[in-house]
């Protein structure tokens, strides 16, 4: 299940990384469906490209159970040419420095 906490750490660790986009992939189970999930981390922020998003930091990003299936790091800006620089299933490996380089 997607964890708040992990998105808000990887918001604060792409602030030392401008140069880099970060795109998790995955989907929210609603009843007995899923919906694609799209979410990109960028210079602290994040947004998703799929569902609308709550504003209020005290609140979880978005409703419904949201899990995680994979993610991209992407040269920022985003061109139509191959930005991707690494795709990983682990989107823990994005807490650590090394692995926006």
């Amino acid at each position: 299940m997607m964890n708040f906490n992990l998105i808000h750490d990887l918001e604060f660790i792409s602030l030392r990384h401008p140069q880099r986009i970060l795109k998790i992939i995955g989907f929210i189970k609603k009843s007995h469906n899923k919906e694609y999930l799209e979410i990109i981390i960028f210079k602290g922020f994040s947004s998703s490209t799929t569902h609308a998003i709550e504003t209020d930091p005290e609140k979880d990003l978005l409703k419904g159970s949201c899990f995680f299936v994979s993610c991209q790091l992407l040269a920022a800006p985003i061109s139509k040419e191959n930005n991707i620089i690494r795709e990983e299933k682990n989107i823990e490996l994005f807490k650590k420095d090394q692995n926006w380089i």
